[in-house]
């Protein structure tokens, strides 16, 4: 997705988090990748791009780490999510 400079959005804490039993096994999938140094789950709105607000993954990659290769390594446990 990209975001055009300017545009305006919001971020913050669900007032309605996903099930813990959800974001627990993300955080066990996402755990094992050494490259991603955090993860979060926050509400995001962005007008007519995330609109309705949606809570969405955000993840933060070591300096210097290429997201395709750490997103070609998420693929395969994303059938452990459910």
């Amino acid at each position: 997705m990209k975001i055009p400079a300017g545009t305006t959005y919001y971020i913050g804490s669900p007032a309605k988090p996903i099930p813990k039993q959800i974001s627990d096994a993300i955080g066990t999938v996402l755990g094992k990748i050494p490259e991603i140094v955090e993860a979060h789950l926050p509400m995001v709105y962005i007008k007519r791009q995330i609109d309705p607000t949606a809570q969405v993954l955000v993840v933060v990659l070591e300096e210097n780490r290429r997201f395709s290769n750490t997103a070609r390594r998420t693929e395969y446990d994303q059938n452990s999510i459910n």
